[in-house]
């Protein structure tokens, strides 16, 4: 199944606002153009979900059950995308972007009719898609608006930056989402359905056979083709990725953990555990190369300063910037390098102390 994509947008035929005002300011008593907002969604927001690889999800009033509004919120809140048609300045359109803009950084895309501009300022064309329509009110460049909407909701999907002005200007918002997915209709499918994956992947990780040396290889054949299965990678969960990572280490896959890793999406791969990861497994590989392969050790440590210049460095990542040191340490202390090797050892507890200060209920730097 695909990734969820809420569409917050008007329904059925409504006046044109804008031909109301103006046959209204010109003393006119000719019928008002009205917007045909079905049609809009059915032959232009549809169609560009459904190209980009996303579900469309709808919150259609003459075919909803029990309260409206809690369907409608946890859509809101809960789908990892969502397109806001703001065409004809519909109250409830700006109170439902303005409710996602606040729960959600990412991954919110406004759209309007050509002929509906200017926009209020804090949802600026900067921000919004403009589909074309003619003085009929008819979509008049649909096959090309249809690309360019999926276009957008495609980019979405591979960057997830920040286009919440919410987030944008004030550092260190957050919002906690404390409405379990389990527990709402629209989302128990899709829950269910990484429960599939996730049991999958146990299975692939316990993959046995009599003959020892033949079980990692299984293993990593398993996972592989789990990955294969639900590909592109920007369609799974993010927890399932991290799980697929964890697999890796787990069974000791060390160079399928490293290329997995570069393979994350970036909105994954920044995360503070994947570039915890990431340091992890680019030490342990240089680490384990014939001889030691610096430029890897190296740049594990870059990824670890820059958490650290960031103020985003745990306990867990000063445990494995000791344990860099700490290996550093018994390369030298083999090749009879024992003043390099006191060096590398200072060093060592000085990250592995850090830890132990970020947080001491963390055994691991303790």
């Amino acid at each position: 199944m695909n990734p969820y994509c809420f569409v917050i947008t008007s329904f059925g035929q409504k006046e044109n606002l804008n031909d109301l005002r103006a046959k209204y300011t010109d003393g006119k008593k000719e019928p008002v153009q009205r917007i045909d907002f079905d049609k809009i969604y059915e032959e232009l927001v549809e169609p560009a979900i459904i190209k980009a690889g996303l579900e469309p999800l709808i919150e259609r009033e003459e075919k909803s059950f029990g309260s409206i509004h809690k369907t409608m919120y946890e859509k809101i809140i809960l789908c990892e995308f969502c397109i806001a048609d703001l065409t004809n300045l519909n109250p409830n359109a700006y109170y439902e972007l303005g409710m996602r803009y606040a729960v959600k950084p990412f991954t919110t895309i406004p759209i309007i009719a050509s002929s509906h501009f200017p926009l209020p300022f804090d949802v600026g064309p900067d921000r919004t898609f403009a589909y074309q329509v003619d003085k009929d009110f008819n979509l008049s460049d649909k096959e090309n608006d249809i690309e360019k909407l999926a276009g957008i909701l495609f980019h979405a999907k591979q960057s997830r930056s920040t286009d919440s002005p919410l987030y944008d200007m004030i550092n260190g918002i957050s919002f906690q989402n404390s409405v379990a997915h389990e527990k709402t209709d629209v989302f128990r499918e899709k829950v269910q359905y990484n429960e599939v994956i996730k049991n999958e992947l146990a299975y692939a990780r316990n993959v046995f056979d009599e003959d020892k040396d033949k079980i990692k290889p299984l293993r990593i054949e398993a996972i592989n083709k789990v990955i294969e299965k639900y590909k592109p990678l920007e369609n799974i969960e993010t927890a399932v990725l991290i799980d697929i990572m964890i697999s890796y280490r787990n069974i000791e896959a060390f160079n399928e953990m490293l290329a997995f890793i570069k393979q994350l999406p970036r909105y994954v791969f920044e995360t503070v555990m994947v570039q915890e990861q990431y340091a992890f497994v680019l030490n342990r590989n240089g680490g384990k190369a014939k001889p030691a392969d610096e430029v890897m050790i190296s740049e594990a440590e870059t990824v670890l300063r820059k958490l650290e210049t960031e103020g985003k460095a745990s306990s867990e990542s000063y445990g494995i910037w000791g344990r860099i040191y700490k290996d550093k340490f018994e390369r030298a202390y083999k090749a009879g390098s024992s003043g390099e090797a006191k060096v590398h050892l200072k060093n060592a507890l000085k990250y592995y102390e850090k830890g132990f200060d970020s947080d001491p209920r963390d055994a691991y730097p303790g």
